[in-house]
């Protein structure tokens, strides 16, 4: 009789064993996957003082250059609202008459993304939401940059800090399971823009300690952002 006890205990535990197994590889009642690494690539537009009157320098190819995220994001409410923590670094640079700058610009971002459209593929069996792709976020940052400024008055290298402000739009669809891909569009704004933290350099001192056209830096520094992008969820 202690063996045939010792045989049904032995069964059971090993029946228990090999369902929490699979519930672990599989998923709670086939939960989707709650995160994923994100990464993109894409192009940023400079704006700032060099606009001086109106949305767009005639210089505006001088203010295109290259960009690149990577990112995690988690779920925070279901398929809703996902939190974001993003690192950005790309160049950025600019041009108006005889003034350039050129920097290299490195921002660590935390980020909401809000997914205002959701779904249940079948009311009936209890399964899962899930969002239509479409999402809005916002968020902050800080953005750590390197750099030099180039006119007729003075050239010479700089490098600072500013806190930043963002908002995007953007749109992501699995392609295959756990992997996405998509498409958004941003852009950053600098919360400060004076004399030491700007990141365009501008407005700077003279050799005589004078603040260069003081009035004129009177826009905000940012740049938008279109990028392709690339997850794989876990």
């Amino acid at each position: 009789m202690k063996i045939l006890n010792k045989i049904v205990i032995t069964i059971i535990i090993s029946l228990f064993c090999q369902y929490i197994f699979s519930q672990s590889r599989n998923g709670l009642i086939g939960e989707p996957p709650a995160q994923s690494i994100i990464i993109s690539v894409g192009a940023n537009y400079f704006f700032g003082d060099i606009e001086k009157s109106s949305l767009f320098s005639k210089y505006w190819i001088d203010q295109v250059n290259g960009l690149g995220q990577i990112g995690y994001v988690r779920n925070v409410l279901e398929e809703k609202l996902r939190l974001r923590i993003n690192l950005l670094g790309g160049l950025l640079n600019g041009k108006r008459d005889n003034y350039h700058f050129k920097n290299l610009i490195l921002e660590p971002d935390v980020l909401l993304e809000y997914f205002p459209f959701i779904i249940t593929k079948n009311k009936n069996c209890g399964c899962a939401k899930e969002n239509l792709g479409l999402y809005i976020y916002g968020g902050i940052g800080l953005s750590l940059y390197s750099g030099s400024l180039y006119n007729s008055i003075k050239n010479f290298k700089y490098k600072s800090y500013s806190p930043m402000a963002a908002l995007g739009l953007g749109y992501r669809f699995e392609v295959v399971p756990k992997v996405e891909l998509g498409i958004e569009l941003s852009f950053r704004i600098a919360m400060l823009n004076k004399l030491n933290l700007s990141l365009d350099g501008y407005p700077f001192k003279d050799d005589n300690g004078h603040i260069v056209n003081k009035n004129y830096s009177q826009w905000s520094n940012g740049f938008y952002i279109v990028g392709i992008m690339a997850g794989y969820k876990f």
